[in-house]
């Protein structure tokens, strides 16, 4: 019965990035070491054990103070250039010792204001670019701002699979800034809307794992409420 053969990982890590408008097509980003991660385990099977970590350049990201540290030191100005894509590659790993597993990741993209509230701005503005290496998005389920993505694979101890390769803010921001041209002796000015003044881009990566041995397409559901398939080789697929 599959509630006495399960294990599910659940990891999840949270970066802010508070953005602050400057002047039309000029924003200026920085990084807060707000980003968080915890572990949620639900074993009720002793057959086997499973655990996941998400990892950049083969360390855990919970060891790192701030994972999004090396962008904005990448540029000279320390300014995040709006429509340039950063590389941020990381993935998940099956820690040793773990028997093979099944991998999802889910990415949630929001705008926050200063209480903490979601915005009405559009999550797509923050775009991430996902690793194209068998990943499979549940467009069923997914939204503009959530993604939800499984590999198809079964991912074996100590393995690594790369999941998100950048990450950037769409030049389409642009078109939120409304300009207002006032004529003065002095000349014509041009005044800004900082609508973007104190907002934080708020990224939540959760990486959740599921034992592969014995693993069936109902036991998928019930653990991911989502409709996948099992091939006989192992694979995963959406009905």
């Amino acid at each position: 019965m599959f509630k006495k053969n399960k294990k599910i990982i659940i990891l999840v890590i949270t970066v802010i990035v508070v953005i602050t408008l400057m002047s039309y097509q000029k924003i200026n980003i920085w990084f807060q070491n707000s980003n968080y991660m915890t572990r949620e385990s639900i074993q009720v099977a002793v057959m086997g054990h499973v655990d996941i970590d998400i990892v950049e350049n083969g360390e855990s990201v919970d060891e790192l103070e701030d994972i999004f540290s090396d962008i904005i030191l990448s540029e000279d100005d320390n300014r995040i250039k709006v429509g340039k894509k950063y590389k941020k590659q990381l993935s998940v790993r099956c820690v040793e010792n773990s028997i093979g597993m099944y991998a999802r990741v889910v990415i949630t993209k929001r705008w926050l204001n200063k209480e903490g509230n979601t915005t009405g701005i559009s999550p797509e503005l923050i775009e991430v670019e996902l690793s194209n290496n068998g990943w499979f998005i549940d467009e069923k389920n997914s939204t503009s701002e959530r993604i939800i993505a499984y590999y198809p694979k079964i991912i074996k101890a100590n393995e690594t699979i790369p999941f998100m390769e950048t990450v950037s803010i769409s030049s389409d921001i642009d078109k939120l800034v409304k300009l207002e041209k006032n004529e003065s002796a002095e000349g014509t000015i041009i005044e800004t809307d900082k609508i973007f003044d104190g907002l934080h881009a708020d990224v939540n990566i959760q990486a959740s794992a599921i034992q592969a041995e014995n693993m069936t397409s109902e036991a998928l559901k019930e653990a991911w409420e989502a409709d996948l398939n099992i091939d006989e080789n192992g694979n995963l697929s959406l009905k």
